[in-house]
């Protein structure tokens, strides 16, 4: 599960589900919630792999 959350309001900008949590999967899922609402100033994520990868950061 992956899920993006606003801390400060504890909105859910977005959430998926998936088997296989790649960092594709997980940087589409960040880049459709920036596209419906707005770019965060600070990004605080897992530690995972997927989380960590070249994909992820670029």
């Amino acid at each position: 599960m992956c899920a993006i959350i606003d801390l400060y309001s504890r909105y859910v900008s977005g959430w998926s589900l998936s088997n296989t949590m790649t960092s594709e999967w997980c940087t589409r899922k960040l880049e459709t919630a920036i596209m419906v609402y707005v770019a965060p100033e600070i990004l605080n994520n897992d530690q995972g792999r997927q989380f960590t990868a070249k994909e992820f950061h670029t």
